[in-house]
Formats: C-alpha cells, sequence, structure tokens
C-alpha cells in the first residue's frame, strides 16, 4: 500500500496505518507514507486561525455557486474549477434555493488539538517498509 493524505485527515491516516500495520503485517507491506502541507508545530499554531474562518463563514447559501463565490471573494479558495468539483459535496440542500454545510466543523473544534498533538511521532512510527 501507498497513501498519500493531507491536513486535517492525516490523523485519521496515521492512526489507520498504524492499525493496519499491526494486524497485516505478515500479508501486506506498507511501502510508502507521505504528509503534505503541514506538521504538528504549524498545525497547532493555525487551529485558532482556521476556527476563526469557519466561525465566519455563513451557515446557509441560495446555491452552490453561491457559496463558491463567497469563497473566492474571500480568497478562501482560488481555483473556481477546483471548487465546482469539491464544493457540491460539502453543501446539503434543504429546499429548493437553500444549502448548508453538511459538515458542521464547528462541532470538531474540540478535537482538533488532539488531532495535532504526537502527529510526528505517530507519523515516524509508522512501520514502513520502504523496499
Amino acid at each position: 500500500f501507498f497513501f498519500i493524505w493531507t491536513e486535517l485527515g492525516i490523523y485519521i491516516l496515521v492512526k489507520m496505518c498504524i492499525s493496519v500495520a499491526k494486524q497485516l503485517s505478515s500479508k501486506y507491506k506498507l511501502l510508502g507514507l507521505m504528509l503534505i502541507d503541514i506538521v504538528e508545530g504549524s498545525a497547532l499554531e493555525s487551529i485558532a486561525d482556521s476556527q476563526s474562518v469557519i466561525k465566519c463563514r455563513p451557515k446557509r447559501f441560495s446555491s452552490v455557486q453561491s457559496a463558491i463565490d463567497w469563497a473566492m471573494k474571500r480568497k478562501i479558495i482560488k481555483n473556481r474549477s477546483q471548487a465546482a468539483i469539491t464544493f457540491p459535496g460539502q453543501m446539503r440542500q434543504l429546499g429548493s434555493e437553500c444549502f448548508e454545510w453538511r459538515t458542521d466543523l464547528e462541532m470538531t473544534f474540540p478535537f482538533w488539538k488532539g488531532w495535532f498533538q504526537g502527529l510526528s511521532a505517530n507519523f515516524l512510527s509508522v512501520p514502513v517498509t520502504g523496499k
């Protein structure tokens, strides 16, 4: 197996790799694990800024396109084509002209610090064969 993951999801990936490696070590080998874009220290430092952005975003939009326009205007995203692919999966339609975020990220705030504390040590402890 070879995994590449980014940002918040890395906590899940690292824990999964450690668990899978222990359970399947005789049959499967993890050939590589790559962490892109974030390390423990910078992740912990950026939590407050990330939470501020999430707290300031509107809860509802009249369309997925209006959510994309909002994010583009505030420079949260820079590529409209990518947003057109990713945003529909992040939104849930409530009515004919009402869309909200599928996941309430504010409910996950209490867990963010724990996801990143010890991340570097956990990442480095993942057993990778390298062959």
